[in-house]
């Protein structure tokens, strides 16, 4: 019986913890929207970006960016932990969450005069994210490019 009331009582914890990060994730308003180039990175280990000096992570560029955000675009819609929040021609912001205790990241897209697929992706708390968001870029990059659809998968 001491066994049931542990596991409730983790479970409940659980539970709150949820809670507690949802209630003190509200979204950045570093996000860039449709019309803004993306937002740097602030310095910690969390957060990657293309737009960073130097770059945390490579740009996608080239003559078939188009294809390339399509492409990109078309793997965060099909992938089941993402919520897409704002989509257009040209920007994508979608959400991530962790399975157990839902941590949020922010990913963007941006396509930038169709030359051009800047990628950010950052989490909403704490300071470091296990490389994480990296993770992330990279997978959804893997075999994309702007250059070539050659390589493309």
């Amino acid at each position: 019986m001491k066994w049931l009331a542990l596991v409730a009582a983790l479970v409940i914890v659980w539970l709150a913890a949820r809670w507690l990060i949802a209630q003190f994730s509200p979204q950045p308003d570093t996000l860039a929207g449709p019309d803004q180039a993306l937002s740097t990175c602030p310095g910690s280990p969390n957060c990657v970006s293309s737009t960073d000096q130097p770059p945390s992570f490579g740009a996608l560029e080239g003559a078939n960016a188009s294809e390339a955000f399509a492409k990109l675009t078309a793997r965060v819609q099909a992938d089941r932990n993402a919520t897409i929040i704002r989509q257009t021609d040209h920007y994508l912001h979608a959400e991530y969450r962790s399975a157990a205790f839902g941590f949020i990241d922010d990913l963007e897209l941006r396509l930038s005069d169709g030359q051009r697929v800047d990628l950010r992706s950052a989490s909403r708390l704490g300071y470091s994210d296990f490389g994480v968001n990296k993770k992330r870029l990279s997978s959804l990059t893997d075999g994309i490019t702007a250059t070539s659809d050659e390589q493309d998968k």
